[in-house]
Order: C-alpha cells, then structure tokens, then sequence
C-alpha cells in the first residue's frame, strides 16, 4: 500500500507530543488526522471512512482513555488499532491485548519502532482480513454443500469443528469431549462407528462411514457420511484425525424411495399372468426402427413360450427370430402413442397370441401378451 493513500488517526491528547508524532508521520508520506480525546476519536471514526489505523494514545487525560475509546470503536468499526504509551507495566500490556492485538510502542522508543510497529499492524491487519475471507469461503461453500470439517485431537480427547460441522449436529460449542460427542451419535450405531474410528487408527489408514445423529437441538435423526485421516507424529503414532461429514438426509430419502419402488415393480413385475418383454427400439442413421433388443423379461414369459431368460435377454429380437417382428407396428411408437392393442396368429411360435403394446420412456416399450387358446377367441 502507498503511504500517500493511508490516512492514520492520532488519538494524542498533548498537544506537543501529537505534533512531533503527526511531522515524524508525515515524513513518511502519512496523512494524519488528529483527535485530542477519545470522544472526539470516536465522531472521527464514525465519519471518516478513509481512515486507516489509529496510533492510540492510552492517557488521554480528562475523559474516558484509550483502552475505552478503542472498545467503542471496534464496535463500530474493524480497523487496526496501535496503542501509544510511556507505561511498560505488564498489567497495562495485558490490558490492550484483550482489545487489539494489533502493537504497542512505548513512546520515546524512536522512529524506526513507530514505523515498523505501523507496517506490522497493517500486515498483521491484511493477513486477518484474508483468513477472514477463507473463513467466509468455507462458511458458505460448506452451508451449500451441507458439509463440516473438524479436527480430533487424539491424546486430549478434545474436538474442534467447523461451523458447517457444527450446523449438522446441531451443535452451539465448536469444542467438545468425546462423550460428548457420543452423545449425538445414534445408540444403534455406536459400535460400528467405534469400530471403525478404531481400525483407522490401529491401521494409520482413511475411512469413509455412514451412520445416524440424533441432531443436538431439534433431536432429528439423521444420516452423515463421514471421511478422515489420520495424522501421525515424528514416531509415527497417530496423534489427530482430521475428517470431514456431509448431510446425506435427503439423498438416502432418495435412495430408499427408489429402492422401495424398485421392489415394487419387481414385484408387478414378476405377478402379471400375462408374459411382459421390456425393448429396445434400435434406430439407423436415419432414426427409422430396424431391431429391437430385449431388455427384461417377466417369469409368464418364459412359461408361456417355454424359453429360459438368460436365451433372450440382451438378445436382438432379429437375432432369435430371423426378423424385427411387428416392427412395422411398434417400432415408430413414441411418448404420445395410444398403446397398441392386436391378435395374431405367430407362425414362429405356432401360437395364437393377444398383443397389447406402450411406451415406457423414449425408445423403449412394453409388450404385454398372453396366449388364445383354442375356444378363447
């Protein structure tokens, strides 16, 4: 940053000491604005955007001192304060470090701490803002993603978490105990989630693992997936797990709906008297139907034709027959197609069959038939 462009607030409530301190910043290129007490500091601040930092004086006289003043002000405001005085107490020290960490320069100790304890400030200021900004990253990409992260450390015992972390458990603290912790694991999961914890570390090796919370606040189960590593010393012994956890709530919803559903039709499947083909429309370079392959075949179908499942499945109905059957009537059926209802007579399979066809999805069809048996016309 040029020095041209900074503008430093002097909170100095002597006037003598203020000029020689404003002359020595101003030799190098500050601008300074001067405040003699700390209300005047505070009114400055709260309409001075362009300000910078504040050299704080810690005496200032009548009226509340720095360490108040620079309170009020980071209330207000983010900004690096430096604080100015002729105390070297370590009382009076400790006493600024509880509000900014940012220097303290005895006065008197020359030009060349004034200005490196200024450069610091504004390094140490600069670095606060960028791990500020990866810290908002992380909040924000981990809130989208509905992910956390957190850090074991294994001989205290003692857990640290990121905020997203803390957002899937439905914690308030970012450190807990392990039974604390355990706390939020569901009971039925206990054992498998110590079991794995334990091969990881015996085994210095990542793990992955999906197990249940009852989620601290709102008492929700719910289902986390949960990754780590395991950090190792000089010797090699584990000495941290540092992993990660994402809500998967929804997506084993998800799963289990399909999973329900796939066993459903499975079911409908596999109970229709009449025999069921799933195809394949097979389509040239000029998207006109030529073949169909066989995609599933229901257990009627085997029984009324008298095959085996495994002969047909992946098969080309061209391929078994010598020819693309009813291809002329099925092949062109799309989404908005009425089914296809037909009788006929099928010299291959010297049976007498009722033919009922739809549209599954795009390309694919459903063939439900079932045989006419001699006085069933």
């Amino acid at each position: 940053m040029d020095n041209k462009h900074i503008t430093i607030l002097l909170v100095e409530d002597e006037i003598l000491v203020a000029a020689i301190e404003s002359q020595l910043l101003r030799k190098y290129n500050y601008t300074v604005i001067l405040a003699v007490s700390g209300t005047q500091a505070i009114e400055l601040v709260e309409n001075t955007p362009e300000i910078d930092l504040i050299l704080m004086d810690i005496d200032l006289g009548e009226g509340m001192d720095g360490t108040t003043t620079s309170r009020i002000i980071l209330e207000k405001r983010d900004i690096p304060i430096v604080f100015l005085s002729s105390h070297i107490e370590p009382e009076v020290v400790q006493k600024t470090e509880g509000i900014s960490s940012y220097g303290y320069v005895v006065k008197n100790s020359g030009e060349f701490v004034l200005i490196a304890a200024i450069k610091m400030a504004f390094k140490l200021y600069e670095a606060k803002r960028t791990i500020q900004e990866k810290e908002l990253l992380l909040e924000i990409t981990e809130r989208l993603a509905k992910t956390g992260g957190y850090k074991w450390d294994i001989p205290s015992g003692v857990g640290s978490f990121t905020k997203g972390f803390m957002e899937i458990h439905g914690l308030s603290q970012k450190e807990l105990t392990l039974e604390e912790l355990v706390a939020i694991a569901h009971p039925d999961d206990l054992p498998s989630i110590w079991q794995a914890y334990t091969d990881a570390i015996n085994n210095l090796s990542p793990f992955h693992k999906i197990n249940r919370i009852i989620k601290n606040n709102t008492k929700e189960i719910r289902h986390v997936l949960s990754s780590a590593e395991i950090i190792t010393n000089a010797a090699g012994q584990a000495v941290a797990i540092y992993g990660s956890c994402i809500d998967i709530t929804e997506n084993k919803q998800l799963q289990d709906a399909l999973v329900e559903k796939e066993r459903i039709y499975k079911n409908l499947f596999n109970s229709i008297k009449d025999g069921l083909i799933i195809l394949k429309v097979i389509k040239d370079k000029d998207n006109s139907p030529v073949d169909y392959i066989i995609i599933d075949v229901n257990p009627a179908y085997e029984q009324i034709l008298g095959v085996n499942q495994n002969e047909r499945i992946g098969k080309s109905v061209s391929e078994i027959y010598g020819n693309a059957k009813y291809l002329e009537l099925l092949g062109n059926l799309d989404e908005t197609s009425e089914p296809i209802c037909f009788k006929t007579y099928d010299k291959d399979l010297n049976k007498s069959l009722s033919i009922s066809s739809f549209v599954i999805q795009k390309e694919i069809i459903g063939v439900l038939f079932t045989e006419i048996l001699s006085g069933n016309e």
